[in-house]
């Protein structure tokens, strides 16, 4: 792994290794906005184990999540579609035009799985 400087003074990190990666950043809200920043995960690994991780983080992902079909595989958490007034989730960034923004407005969110006997 190399440590590198970028000029806004964050950091980055070069990871080379020839048997893959993993590759996870994290959604969240831009700065001082309403905007949804997505996230995203992949993965080049080649070793059994790396891809037993990678599946295993997308499977903990996509069970909390709804996927909204917008072009690009998009998926949604509960919180955002219960709380789809209060946000935008823009196309690119938050100077992006709204009327490019994903269209949540008539979604609900729709539980997964098998329900709990009483």
């Amino acid at each position: 792994m190399r440590e590198i400087k970028l000029k806004s003074g964050e950091v980055c990190y070069d990871i080379q290794d020839k048997q893959g990666f993993l590759q996870f950043f994290p959604s969240g809200i831009f700065e001082n906005s309403n905007c949804i920043k997505r996230g995203e995960i992949n993965t080049v690994a080649e070793t059994d184990s790396r891809l037993m991780l990678f599946k295993e983080l997308k499977k903990s992902i996509l069970k909390n999540s709804m996927k909204i079909n917008r072009g690009i595989s998009t998926y949604v958490g509960k919180s955002i579609i219960e709380n789809k007034e209060k946000y935008r989730i823009p196309y690119g960034s938050p100077a992006s035009p709204p009327e490019e923004d994903f269209d949540i407005s008539d979604l609900v969110w729709q539980e997964k799985g098998r329900k709990k006997k009483d």
